[in-house]
């Protein structure tokens, strides 16, 4: 099977990424042209659906069995700016400039 990259040659985890066994990333297409990528993270938190913080609340309790990481995301803590190294519940925000914001759930 050919794993195809879909990690972007100009990404920061591009170089990384080369010898990972599993890839993946996200592009999103926008009406607008000045969209900058912080506004993308905003949107992340503050568009879950309830479902979704539903979902993420049944996990928190089952992993907190395990000794794994919990956390709800504190959406009046999700503002800008944002620096790489913040943390949102689970997820931490690994990298962040004008062009591409990466985030990743952390164990």
């Amino acid at each position: 099977m050919k794993i195809v990259n879909s990690i972007p040659n100009n990404s920061v985890l591009y170089e990384g990424s080369k010898n990972s066994s599993y890839k993946d990333s996200v592009r999103i297409s926008t009406s607008r042209n000045d969209v900058q990528s912080w506004e993308l993270i905003a949107a992340f938190f503050h568009s879950a659906p309830r479902w979704m913080i539903y979902m993420l609340n049944i996990r928190n309790r089952v992993v907190k069995c395990f000794g794994l990481k919990t956390g709800m995301v504190d959406e009046q803590s999700v503002s800008p700016p944002f620096q790489a190294g913040q943390q949102f519940g689970v997820f931490k925000l690994y990298s962040v400039n004008k062009t591409e914001s990466v985030i990743w759930g952390v164990v």
